[in-house]
């Protein structure tokens, strides 16, 4: 090949190299203009300092939410703790003291454990006494109206607040 035909064809080379160059060039300049143009606010300030403070108040909101989690998770372990469920059974001790004045008491938590309280009601004395439960269970002997009580606080659903 001769050495015109050569510069003429790297010209045409170089030619479509720089064509190529130049439209790669304007693609870019377009991109960084609208990216710019995203990055303005609607009054035309940076969005740079938003998007810096909206990470910045996503992590708040992260370790917040962490400590939350951690104090819910307490909480429920100590409302499983709690007393949460009642029964209250009235009864007639003794034949010649009428209106129920005796009666047995159970509170129990999500657990089943708890107490049992009864309160026996004479004509000249009251006597309290509290028995433990575990698990729904009394090791100590129970009277029927400690056993109902305490079947009415296994029972017993949580009343819906008034309002």
């Amino acid at each position: 090949m001769e050495t015109a035909t050569l510069h003429t064809v790297f010209a045409v080379a170089l030619s479509v190299a720089y064509v190529l160059l130049f439209s790669l060039w304007i693609k870019w300049y377009r991109e960084i203009r609208l990216f710019k143009n995203i990055l303005k606010g609607t009054k035309g300030e940076s969005l740079e300092p938003i998007l810096i403070q909206h990470f910045q108040d996503m992590e708040r909101i992260a370790t917040l939410v962490s400590s939350l989690e951690r104090r819910i998770s307490k909480l429920e372990s100590k409302a499983q703790r709690a007393v949460s469920s009642v029964g209250v059974v009235r009864y007639n001790a003794f034949q010649e003291i009428g209106g129920e004045q005796s009666f047995a008491l159970a509170l129990q938590n999500e657990l089943r454990d708890g107490v049992v309280i009864n309160c026996i009601t004479g004509r000249e004395s009251v006597r309290f006494f509290c028995k433990p439960i575990e698990n729904g269970k009394c090791e100590v002997g129970l009277t029927p109206e400690e056993e109902a009580a305490i079947e009415l606080a296994r029972k017993w659903t949580h009343p819906e607040p008034s309002g």
